[in-house]
């Protein structure tokens, strides 16, 4: 079984995702009457694989109202979000702790490489009957460290577990592709049983990328900070926070 739920997007040049739940695969297990003989043993039907296909950028064009008394070009402007939160409702379901795969100390990271110096104290020893101090100065040595960044961590309990996403450091916004990634085996108590999966994000983590707007000439940084708070404030604010950015839906009858 493989059934993807009904998704709609608000806003796909932001965030647009795609969730799949699969049946586990059918286990072989050998024969008693003979090892040359197998047979399959299918999984207990109520237990689905539930897997995340999810992809952000910041080229979501927008018109906005008054946007070219802003200063903006054709009064349009393009935002991305910084961080977002991924949460699930169930009914008639769960997604046990121990059979959550997309976790924190896992593989979903990117790799950042940082500069560290190592002071070493170098003495050099002259003779006492020589009247002289003896001479200490630092030396450094630049060495490149290694370390994982994770950009997704998890949150919530069983029935209601959430999935928070957050662009590290100085990205602007969130950026990039997770591709058909496991988050974990729900276990399905009876039928029918129901999945609801909001994407949501606050208007403190959307930022303005702009896109033709940042190239155009006579706009002073100041005059841009004022002209971003303001869509923010009094447009997209409201416009992202009334619904999720996207969401999901699946029944199993």
């Amino acid at each position: 079984m493989r059934v993807e739920p009904e998704i709609t997007s608000r806003f796909p040049d932001c965030v647009a995702m795609k969730l799949h739940l699969t049946a586990p695969a059918p286990v072989p297990k050998p024969s008693p009457l003979s090892r040359l003989v197998t047979t399959e043993v299918a999984a207990p039907p109520q237990t689905v694989d539930l897997s995340l296909t999810i992809s952000f950028s910041g080229e979501q064009e927008v018109e906005v109202p008054a946007g070219r008394k802003l200063g903006l070009p054709d009064g349009r402007a393009t935002f991305g979000i910084r961080r977002g939160q991924l949460r699930f409702e169930f009914g008639n379901c769960k997604l046990p702790l121990e059979k959550t795969a997309l976790l924190k100390p896992f593989n979903v990271s990117m790799t950042v490489e940082q500069q560290q110096t190592r002071a070493s104290e170098v003495q050099a020893g002259i003779k006492p009957s020589e009247r002289s101090l003896s001479a200490k100065h630092t030396e450094g040595m630049a060495e490149k460290v290694t370390v994982d960044v994770f950009q997704v961590k998890k949150l919530g309990s069983e029935e209601n577990p959430a999935w928070v996403f957050d662009a590290y450091g100085e990205r602007n916004v969130l950026d990039g592709l997770l591709k058909e990634t496991l988050l974990g085996a729900l276990n399905i108590d009876c039928l029918p049983c129901t999945l609801t999966a909001s994407f949501t994000a606050r208007g403190e983590d959307i930022r303005i990328t702009w896109g033709e707007v940042g190239l155009t000439k006579n706009i002073h940084r100041n005059k841009l900070a004022v002209i971003e708070r303001a869509i923010v404030l009094h447009y997209l604010k409201p416009l992202l926070e009334s619904q999720p950015l996207c969401q999901g839906r699946w029944c199993h009858d």
